[in-house]
């Protein structure tokens, strides 16, 4: 996708991969990134060091990605590319319930209420593009973590699913897998 004049949101942005994304898209020319991370003033410090706009959100809530969508169309407009970033891989490991749900929520549902967020809008207007990151573990194996592994698997077979269920109307999804 050639990025100059286009509007993007990208989640887990306050950091690491979604940081230098941001930084990327608007050096190549997007209208506007609206980036988005749980860490309010991180988030805002970070954006405003590259000229973007500092949306705070719990991409594990679907309201709050739905609201993230609706302030960057409002600021800057239609979103044409959603990167879908955030993950978390909290220290110590843990196997209880709680973690394997927060990672679900974060790993994968985040994941769909992007699409579910975005994808109409995108095929009525004639097209856009989704990525989801994910992680080499989605596609391997994390040694020392069972839901790690699981959630990745999960996020890059509803990438896949995503693909074809949206190529069809316009609507380009991809998946990253960085190590």
């Amino acid at each position: 996708m050639d990025i100059k004049g286009k509007v993007a949101v990208v989640t887990g942005a306050a950091g690491g991969i979604g940081f230098a994304l941001s930084r990327a898209l608007l050096a190549q020319g997007a209208r506007g990134v609206a980036m988005a991370d749980l860490d309010p003033q991180l988030l805002d410090e970070r954006a405003q060091s590259i000229g973007a706009l500092a949306v705070p959100t719990d991409v594990s809530d679907e309201d709050a990605v739905h609201a993230l969508v609706a302030r960057a169309e409002s600021e800057l407009g239609p979103v044409d590319l959603f990167i879908s970033n955030a993950g978390i891989s909290p220290k110590p490991i843990r196997d209880d319930n709680a973690h394997w749900d927060q990672q679900w929520r974060v790993h994968v549902l985040a994941h769909l209420f992007a699409a579910r967020a975005v994808a109409p809008k995108m095929a009525a207007r004639g097209g856009g593009k989704l990525v989801n990151v994910a992680s080499a573990a989605g596609i391997l194996m994390q040694m020392n973590s069972a839901v790690y592994t699981a959630t990745k698997h999960a996020a890059v077979g509803l990438a896949e699913w995503l693909a074809v269920e949206w190529k069809p109307k316009g609507v380009s999804v991809s998946v990253v897998c960085p190590l």
